[in-house]
């Protein structure tokens, strides 16, 4: 289980959500651009698939 504030892949349906996991006070991913909204976990079926651990860029 990833913790607090850890990016996360959420599978929700058949849709992938990559967002901010938090816990406290209950389970909801946090969009880093304001542009999308939050997404509370509570009553949903959903399986955290994997944690990011790092990111590619090309570098110009």
């Amino acid at each position: 289980m990833p913790r607090e504030e850890q990016i996360c892949v959420t599978r929700i349906d058949d849709e992938l959500y990559i967002k901010r996991l938090q816990k406290l006070p209950k389970y909801k991913l946090i969009s880093d651009n304001k542009s999308y909204d939050d997404i509370d976990l509570e009553g949903r079926d959903y399986d955290i698939l994997g944690i990011v651990v790092g990111l590619f860029q090309k570098m110009t």
